[in-house]
C-alpha cells in the first residue's frame, strides 16, 4: 500500500529517490553532499517554496530545515500531506521508519519503491 499522502507529492518524491540526482547520505536529513530519503523529499519542499532552504548549523556541523536535521519540519508534513516527521513503512514483514532503512541497509530506488506501496522488501 502507498504511503499515506499527497499522490504527486509521493509520485515526485519516488522520481526524485531514482533520478539518480541525489546522493544517499545518512544520520541526518542533509550531510556534506549526501541526503537521508526525508532530506529529499524537504529539497522537493524547497524547490516548490514550501519551505526555507536548508541552512549549514557551523556550531554542529550539520544542515537544517526548518531547524530540524534528522526528521521532517512541520513545514514539509502540511505540504506533503504526511503526518508523521519520520513515516513508517513496511519493510521484511514489520513496519519500521523510513529514516532507520535509509541508514541502512535499503538504496534510494528500494525506498521508493517502498514508499510507492508496489514493493514490500
Amino acid at each position: 500500500m502507498p504511503l499515506d499522502m499527497n499522490p504527486e507529492i509521493r509520485a515526485q518524491w519516488c522520481a526524485a529517490l531514482r533520478s539518480g540526482e541525489y546522493q544517499q547520505g545518512e544520520g541526518q536529513l542533509r550531510s556534506g553532499v549526501g541526503y537521508c530519503c526525508l532530506g529529499v523529499l524537504s529539497e522537493l519542499a524547497v524547490k516548490a517554496g514550501a519551505t526555507s532552504p536548508a541552512v549549514y548549523d557551523q556550531d554542529h556541523e550539520w544542515w537544517t530545515y526548518d531547524g530540524r536535521n534528522d526528521y521532517l519540519p512541520d513545514s514539509v508534513l502540511e505540504w506533503s500531506g504526511l503526518h508523521d516527521t519520520n513515516p513508517e513503512v513496511q519493510f521484511r514483514g514489520e513496519r519500521t521508519w523510513l529514516a532507520e532503512i535509509n541508514d541502512r541497509p535499503c538504496s534510494f530506488e528500494e525506498i521508493a519503491d517502498l514508499i510507492d506501496g508496489g514493493v514490500t522488501l
